[in-house]
């Protein structure tokens, strides 16, 4: 049977190449180029042979394989094989195989090569089948795996030109462990006890009419191999940097130990099987390998293994309120923002691209209080070396703010009163510019007002305007009352005249602004009169000594009636001597006496020379009203008062014939007092000279 299929091959390769037009011999002589086997490949230079043969183990003879270059070339014909003990080539091309090769799968090159150069080569595969191949058909030699459900049973079948009326048998060394079915040639293998090992069988055919056909096979039992996988859709996972991932692996048999091996000492696995990669570890890639085994329970499976790759890639800033981005406030207030991280790894940095704005390195973002109406665009970038660059891109819009006046509009002051008055409000900053829309104020662009001191009484309603580029525009109204003040005399509100001094006349006079009438209102004396005219006050020259009141009401439109208490105070009077009636005149002397420091007043010394006479007579003052008057001396009592009130003096007659008095050359003086209740007391004296 051998034979049959070299002579079919030879066959084969000659049809072929009549089929393609190729001389198998030929009379061209193939000259090589520097570059041999490039120049022939390009010729098309090809080795004509059977590249994957099959043959029987254990037939008699060698096997034989003819292999011819598509050219006729003189070379050289080598050949390199895994079992190079058993295949050889001899210079014509010839491969013999021989027959003591082993059962099995082989790989050869055919090589034809000239002047040291291969020029063409072929790539074969040899399959040896073991004794009995012939005949009967199914697997020689196979494995599986240990508790493996899923694998078929082999099957033997017989060749065609044999009976099928034979019966099938195995002979191996546990028989209790593989059986063959003898009518249908399946092998029937007790998988739950056969252990990891290699088992050597014969299956047989026998029939009646055929000799006995022995077919050599082997099966080798592996331990069964565990199956692991993540629960995740592939072996190569990436997590961001700073997040925890957990990778739970399933195995298909419940019960081992799991355990990890990677390029790094940071990456866990637990009893329960969940691969850990923790949040601090570094950027890059890892490879990993997560073992499990179940030895400690059944020794029969292998220890699973699941190789692959992680990747750390840069993270993601979580930005937890980053959808408010476009922030607004009103000028001269205090804003600020604070951005906030889920996390805030370290080494970050906030950065802004606003002058205007700022930020600190917690991502607060702020402005002064005074930076002025507008929008203020920012970017803000945050950067960490494991993190992803994040930027947050918004605005600031400052608002203009509302002016507030801080203190009262409502204002008050007294007529006659200088004003002003100093608003204020809660602007910062220049450019303020105010307004008032009356007449009769002025107003500063600090916010001062001023109103003229003569603004007749009553109230007077104005409006304010202020305006500034940072605030909006402020109108308020505001009123400012003019109270009545109260009028006051400036002069005529009280005198001191001494009694019997003469008619005083004096003009009242007040401080009050504009037309001012004066009424008296009443007065503790007849002798104070008022002339409303001329605005005159007099004062009768007898109005008794003493403090008499009087009244006048002040009237104005810019004040309040206002009735002033006024007085006038009347000190006592000097007499003096005006009259000596009946008195001999030459030598009277008329005197008004100085109050001494004492306040007393001295004596008036008046001479007088006379012959003693019975006689009476009368000497007058400047008293007015009546006068009391008394003898402070008396000289032998020649003399007496007879009227106190008149001031007359008598003279007894009877001393002049005595002569009392003797000759007094030099005269002697009476004393006389005179007192009136609006004068002072006025002592004089009378000197009498006889003659």
């Amino acid at each position: 049977m051998e034979q049959k299929r070299k002579i079919s091959w030879a066959a084969l390769i000659v049809f072929i190449a009549s089929l393609i037009g190729v001389s198998i011999i030929s009379t061209t002589t193939f000259t090589p180029s520097i570059n041999a086997r490039r120049a022939n490949e390009q010729l098309g230079n090809k080795i004509i042979g059977e590249e994957f043969p099959e043959f029987v183990f254990g037939q008699s003879g060698n096997h034989e394989l003819i292999y011819v270059l598509n050219r006729d070339v003189q070379g050289t014909w080598t050949v390199t094989s895994t079992a190079a003990d058993y295949i050889t080539i001899d210079a014509t091309g010839k491969v013999t195989i021989l027959s003591t090769i082993p059962v099995g799968s082989y790989d050869y090159v055919v090589n034809f090569s000239f002047a040291g150069s291969v020029v063409a080569d072929l790539h074969c595969s040899l399959t040896i089948h073991p004794l009995g191949y012939a005949s009967i058909f199914g697997p020689y030699a196979w494995s599986i795996p240990w508790r493996y459900e899923n694998y078929q049973n082999a099957f033997y079948s017989i060749a065609d030109e044999v009976t099928k009326d034979g019966r099938w048998s195995v002979i191996s060394n546990v028989n209790s462990l593989i059986n063959i079915d003898p009518y249908s040639g399946e092998l029937i293998l007790n998988r739950n006890l056969l252990t990891p090992a290699v088992y050597d069988y014969k299956v047989i055919y026998s029939s009646s009419e055929t000799e006995e056909i022995a077919y050599q096979c082997s099966l080798e039992v592996t331990r069964a191999e565990l199956e692991i996988y993540p629960k995740t859709a592939a072996a190569n996972l990436s997590k961001k940097y700073n997040t925890i991932t957990n990778v739970p692996f399933t195995p298909s048999v419940a019960g081992g130990n799991w355990s990890v091996n990677s390029n790094t000492n940071k990456i866990t696995i637990n009893d329960q099987g969940v691969l850990n990669f923790p949040k601090d570890l570094p950027i890059g890639t890892y490879n990993y390998e997560v073992s499990y085994n179940i030895n400690n329970i059944d020794p029969n499976y292998e220890t699973a293994k699941y190789a692959g790759t992680f990747s750390v890639i840069n993270g993601d800033f979580a930005i937890e309120n980053i959808d408010v981005v476009d922030h607004s406030y009103a000028y001269n207030s205090n804003f600020s923002y604070q951005y906030r991280l889920a996390s805030t790894p370290s080494t970050t940095t906030w950065s802004i691209d606003s002058s205007s704005i700022q930020i600190d390195q917690t991502g607060k973002i702020y402005t002064s209080a005074t930076l002025p109406v507008g929008v203020y665009p920012y970017t803000i970038t945050i950067t960490n070396p494991n993190f992803n660059q994040q930027q947050i891109s918004g605005s600031v819009t400052v608002n203009k703010a509302t002016i507030a006046i801080k203190n009262s509009t409502t204002l008050t002051k007294t007529f006659g009163d200088a004003y002003s008055y100093q608003f204020t409000t809660n602007i910062v900053g220049s450019n303020t510019t105010w307004a008032i829309n009356n007449s009769n104020f002025t107003i500063d662009n600090t916010g001062k007002i001023s109103a003229p001191y003569n603004l007749n009484s009553g109230r007077h309603d104005f409006q304010i305007t202020v305006k500034n580029p940072n605030y909006n525009d402020f109108f308020t109204p505001a009123s400012l009352t003019v109270e009545k003040g109260y009028a006051k005399l400036s002069k005529g509100a009280s005198y001191t005249y001494a009694y019997d001094s003469g008619v005083k006349t004096n003009v009242l006079e007040t401080a009050a602004l504009g037309s001012t009438s004066f009424v008296l209102v009443s007065t503790s004396h007849s002798g104070i009169t008022f002339n409303q005219a001329n605005h005159t006050v007099s004062f009768d020259p007898f109005i008794p000594v003493g403090t008499h009141k009087y009244q006048v009401k002040l009237i104005n439109s810019n004040y309040y009636d206002s009735v002033v208490e006024c007085s006038v105070t009347i000190t006592k009077g000097t007499m003096k001597v005006i009259d000596l009636t009946d008195w001999d005149r030459q030598l009277a002397v008329a005197y008004e006496p100085v109050i001494d420091s004492s306040g007393r007043y001295p004596t008036i010394t008046l001479a007088f020379k006379s012959y003693f006479a019975a006689t009476q007579k009368t000497f007058k003052t400047s008293a007015h009203g009546v006068s009391t008057f008394s003898l402070l001396n008396n000289f032998h009592n020649l003399f007496s008062i007879t009227d106190s009130h008149s001031g007359t003096v008598y003279q007894a007659q009877s001393e002049t014939s005595s002569n009392p008095l003797g000759p007094y050359t030099e005269g002697f003086a009476l004393r006389i007092k005179c007192t009136n209740p609006n004068y002072f007391d006025l002592q004089f004296s009378v000197t009498f000279y006889y003659r």
